[in-house]
Formats: structure tokens, C-alpha cells, sequence
């Protein structure tokens, strides 16, 4: 199986009940580094060679940090790079979901020209995707847990997980059609 993206999803998948078996993790680019992600944009992929080789493409925490073009050119080169039935899986920030205001008034903050915060929201997505090659499997809201945990996780601010987590983002896995 290739897995481009995040090395995040290797655990993921090792969850119990997860989508897949023995992931392979790839990263191309740093993916944390808005500056870096702009000027690469779709050149993250060229390193592939090839079109319909990947099982999964990841964007964990990248969308929220490029313009809705670029979100947009990164789909499009994800639904070119995954095979048939591939999925993509992405996070992204949503107005939707209260804990998500608190990010939104933080970048009111922020100092010009520090990193870019920005939101999408579902209907954007999915008409990015449909647009891409690219069908909505699901959404998962980012205040809610959605995968498996092994054992109970505690957070800085005293949040307990159990059972099911959620990564803080919403995500949304696509699917190429």
C-alpha cells in the first residue's frame, strides 16, 4: 500500500477497525510550513512519477493554512496521484464547530504576515471534490471522537478522551470515484 501524506496516518490506521492493513508512510515537502506548502503547491506530488499509485493522500492540518486556490490544486493533484477507490483524508477548521471560534478570534491577533488561518467550509469541500474526481465518503466534526484509542489520553487543559478520539480539526475522507 503507498500512503502519501502525513506520517500521522500510520497510526491511524493501526487503530483497531480502520480502513486498512501494514500502511507505508511517504512525506513529501513539510507539510507544517504554510510558506514552504505555497511554493511547492502541486510540486509535493511530482515526486510520485506517476498518476494512480496511492491507497491514501493525507492532509492533516495543511488546508488550514493555504488560500481555498490552493486547496482547490491540492485536491486535484491528490485525485490525480490516488488510484480507484483511493481515499484522500483531510483536516480543516469549520465555523460550525464552537471550539473552532477560538481559533478564528485568535488569528484576529495574529501579526501581519504571520501564518494564513483559514476555514472551508463543507459545501466547499464537496464541490472542490466533485470537481477533483473525488466523492464525499464522510465528515467527522472536530469536537467529537470518531476513531478508536487504546487507552485514555489527557490533555494539557484537563480534557479526558476515552474510547474515541477526534484530532481538534474536523476531517473529511474523499474518495476517487
Amino acid at each position: 500500500m503507498l500512503v502519501l501524506g502525513h506520517i500521522v496516518l500510520a497510526t491511524l490506521l493501526r487503530c483497531p477497525g480502520t480502513l486498512a492493513t501494514k500502511p507505508i508512510s511517504i512525506t513529501f515537502g513539510d507539510w507544517n510550513n504554510a510558506s514552504n506548502a505555497k511554493t511547492k503547491r502541486c510540486g509535493l506530488w511530482s515526486a510520485a512519477n506517476s498518476m494512480h499509485v496511492a491507497d491514501f493522500v493525507t492532509f492533516f492540518s495543511v488546508l488550514t493554512h493555504i488560500t481555498h486556490e490552493e486547496s482547490f490544486l491540492y485536491l486535484q493533484e491528490a485525485a490525480r496521484c490516488l488510484k480507484a477507490g483511493g481515499r484522500a483524508v483531510l483536516s480543516f477548521l469549520e465555523f460550525r464547530i464552537p471550539c473552532h471560534w477560538e481559533t478564528f478570534k485568535m488569528s484576529l491577533r495574529a501579526e501581519p504576515g504571520g501564518p494564513l488561518t483559514q476555514f472551508v467550509d463543507r459545501d466547499g469541500l464537496t464541490a472542490w471534490a466533485s470537481h477533483s474526481g473525488l466523492g464525499v465518503e464522510s465528515f467527522f466534526d472536530g469536537d467529537k471522537g470518531h476513531f478508536p484509542i487504546p487507552e485514555e489520553v489527557k490533555w494539557e487543559n484537563g480534557t479526558v478522551m476515552k474510547s474515541l478520539g477526534n484530532l481538534g480539526q474536523s476531517v473529511a475522507v474523499l474518495r476517487k470515484v
